[in-house]
């Protein structure tokens, strides 16, 4: 289950985000999905994902004011439940949004950060500006999963390289900004630097998920593991010229929140679109569907 950082829609596209756009027409797309936005928007998609429970709306936040409560329902706990292994990993420091304590909370026997994987920076790295490139996240991950592999495995990632700024001074996005600009022609020419720098970030996380498949590939596992990607908000770091400029006119003020949601695995003979209205309530229940997970009785929205 992979969470992905200000991820929308309009980014995915056959040449832009080629792997996006494969796992998205050869798979289970909710082409309908929302994702409310709450007072910590990650964190908060990171709970309702997790849980399909409604977060604090007038206390909180819930990172830091609620970690203490039970969450025996949340699906960590339910895959170690029958058997599976419970991780999750981020390229980020784990104190952030008290993570360190709340993934524990949630049944997740070890949250991985940015040190616990090794995960390199070069010298001009910036905390909070510079990011590390999911690719890298990916990778590790993976080496981690594959230690125990004959176990099976539900791991949770959180991706990073979509997060703001959007700035061509982000040296990890070098690579996927020129091929942006291959695609788009440079600043000025249809994008500003922000919006091309937005959709570079994008093609970062597009990047990383081909390099995860392909290791996916190379270790026998692909054709026994799921992959379920959903944006955890809308790209509410890009200003309004940017926004007006990749969005257009939108039809109400409620559509920029649609993120994508898509459920995929190498044997889906069929495609299958969803076009009911969904949200990332939405996520916890399906996959508790697709994996014969009886959540009859259980306290969700």
């Amino acid at each position: 289950l992979i969470l992905c950082e200000s991820l929308s829609n309009i980014v995915i596209d056959e040449d832009l985000t080629p792997t996006l756009y494969k796992l998205k027409t050869e798979g289970i797309s909710f082409n309908n999905h929302y994702a409310p936005v709450y007072q910590s928007a990650t964190a908060d998609s990171e709970f309702i994902s997790l849980t399909s429970q409604i977060p604090s709306i007038e206390n909180g936040p819930l990172a830091y004011d609620f970690y203490g409560n039970s969450f025996p329902q949340a699906l960590p706990q339910l895959f170690k439940e029958r058997g599976y292994a419970a991780n999750s990993f981020h390229s980020y420091k784990k104190e952030f949004y008290n993570r360190e304590t709340l993934h524990y909370t949630y049944g997740f026997t070890y949250l991985y950060d940015w040190v616990d994987l090794n995960l390199e920076k070069r010298p001009e790295f910036v905390e909070a500006y510079n990011w590390i490139h999911d690719k890298d996240l990916f990778e590790k991950a993976l080496e981690i999963t594959n230690k125990d592999a004959d176990e099976p495995f539900f791991d949770f990632i959180i991706s990073v390289s979509g997060h703001i700024p959007y700035v061509r001074e982000r040296y990890e996005l070098e690579k996927d900004l020129w091929e942006t600009i291959l695609l788009y022609g440079e600043a000025g020419e249809k994008y500003s630097t922000e919006s091309l720098c937005y959709l570079a970030a994008q093609r970062t996380l597009d990047t990383g998920l081909d390099a995860l498949i392909d290791d996916l590939i190379s270790t026998g596992q692909l054709e026994n593991t799921v992959i379920a990607i959903y944006g955890d908000h809308y790209p509410y770091g890009l200003t309004k010229t940017a926004t007006k400029e990749l969005f257009g006119d939108l039809e109400n003020e409620y559509e920029i929140n649609k993120v994508p949601f898509i459920i995929w695995t190498s044997d889906i003979e069929n495609p299958v679109a969803i076009n009911k209205v969904t949200s990332t309530y939405d996520i916890m229940p399906t996959i508790c569907n697709l994996f014969n997970i009886n959540i009859d009785g259980h306290l969700i929205t």
